[in-house]
């Protein structure tokens, strides 16, 4: 005949289904929560790197600008021409023409082509 364990119907040893779900949901959204935790650290180190970045970037852009300024000034461009030995001057009247810019909101395509014919013959008397 089988002997009956008294253990295992024992109500005080057996915990209730109830509980361990709850104890595991418990426990589970707190590894989902250090996840995300980490993730948004993550996250944010990330960001910090790439602004500065952008902001060393941001100061080498206008470092760039400045020197790019200060060499393009007329008498730089004079400096320039002289140490390179080039005899440039300036052009004549018969050597100036416009062109017009065709992405102008207030011209049809007949515009557009009539004056892109007319760019190339007009003359503009400047620099002399």
């Amino acid at each position: 005949m089988r002997r009956v364990n008294r253990k295992r119907n024992d109500p005080t040893q057996r915990l209730p289904m109830a509980v361990l779900i709850g104890v595991l949901l418990v426990m589970g959204m707190g590894v989902g929560y250090m996840g995300l935790k980490s993730h948004c650290e993550m996250l944010g180190a990330d960001i910090r790197r790439l602004e500065s970045e952008l902001e060393l970037n941001r100061r080498r852009l206008q470092a760039e600008e400045f020197k790019w300024a200060e060499r393009m000034t007329p008498r730089r461009i004079e400096e320039a021409i002289v140490r390179h030995g080039l005899d440039l001057t300036w052009p004549n009247r018969r050597q100036i023409v416009r062109l017009y810019d065709s992405r102008a909101p207030d011209l049809t395509w007949v515009d557009v082509r009539e004056a892109a014919r007319f760019a190339r013959l007009e003359q503009i008397a400047l620099n002399e």
